[in-house]
């Protein structure tokens, strides 16, 4: 042990917050709430693999300011999980039941890979509801290279099938810039979502998404983001200039109210990596202040 030495709890350490089930329209919901609920609401919405553990580190800090929500998506974490394929329809309809729930009428969006696209799909089918966006490692304009996606398939087949510490830990490569940032909590959790005996179909269903067919089908089109109404704060990764880096700056060019800020040694996750950076900016953004200008 090392006095650097993080884990979930460290990044909860010290900050009230709970953690239950609800029904969200038929699905069995795991959820974690920080802060006031009459205070401005953020929903917080995890990527590909992902869990709510991934913004433990974020959780805290927003708490302070806003309704801080975080959950498994339908077919992720311990949430529950369906027998069909999972398209971006299917977790706007999920989140749209998590916020009735919750009795959540207008809401800002924290989404990161997956979750960014599910947001901002949200943000297109409730243009009244979304007062503003943060947008981690993007996805839903740019379709990801084929053999890259069939890659990222075979990789996630295997590692549910046979969820061993070193191919758990293989699939962080490309998601933190730093190998400390492997956190062994992370890799423990992961492991445990996939020896749940419905989590290698679950895992299939969910990768289906990057199918060409299917990415096609879900892909959000220039003109919708032309015509997006919430500001936007996308967070980029200069030092990681991957397909989500090369959709921001493509589709900054297409929001009308939109921001970047660029974090250093991070990679898919600079949230997780860097939140003593990204923490700040995100509030400052979601409390409605605009940048310093240099």
């Amino acid at each position: 042990m090392t006095e650097s030495y993080r884990s979930f709890w460290t990044d909860l350490f010290g900050w009230s917050y709970s953690v239950g089930w609800l029904d969200a329209g038929g699905i069995r919901t795991r959820y974690l709430e920080a802060g006031d609920p009459g205070r401005p609401a953020v929903v917080m919405l995890h990527g590909i693999g992902g869990s709510l553990e991934l913004f433990t580190a974020n959780i805290g800090p927003l708490s302070e300011h806003f309704h801080v929500l975080a959950f498994d998506l339908v077919g992720f974490g311990l949430s529950g999980k369906v027998a069909h394929d999972l398209e971006i329809r299917h977790y706007t309809e999920h989140l749209e039941a998590v916020l009735a729930a919750k009795g959540i009428s207008q809401v800002m969006l924290f989404g990161v890979s997956l979750g960014s696209w599910v947001s901002a799909a949200f943000a297109f089918q409730h243009p009244g509801q979304v007062e503003r966006m943060v947008l981690i490692a993007p996805a839903g304009l740019l379709p990801a290279p084929e053999a890259a996606a069939r890659f990222m398939q075979q990789q996630a087949y295997e590692t549910v099938d046979n969820p061993t510490w070193d191919r758990l830990s293989q699939t962080f490569d490309h998601l933190v810039y730093d190998p400390a940032s492997k956190l062994p909590d992370a890799l423990a959790v992961r492991r445990a979502i996939s020896l749940q005996p419905d989590m290698p179909a679950s895992t299939r269903h969910i990768m289906s998404l990057l199918d060409p067919v299917a990415m096609s089908r879900n892909a959000i089109p220039e003109q919708a983001w032309r015509a997006l109404t919430p500001p936007v704060l996308f967070v980029e990764c200069p030092d990681t200039v991957d397909l989500s880096f090369r959709m921001i700056q493509q589709a900054r060019a297409l929001i009308p109210r939109c921001e970047v800020i660029s974090v250093p040694r991070a990679a898919h996750w600079p949230h997780f990596e860097q939140p003593a950076i990204v923490n700040p900016a995100v509030i400052r953004f979601l409390s409605g202040e605009t940048a310093a200008q240099p």
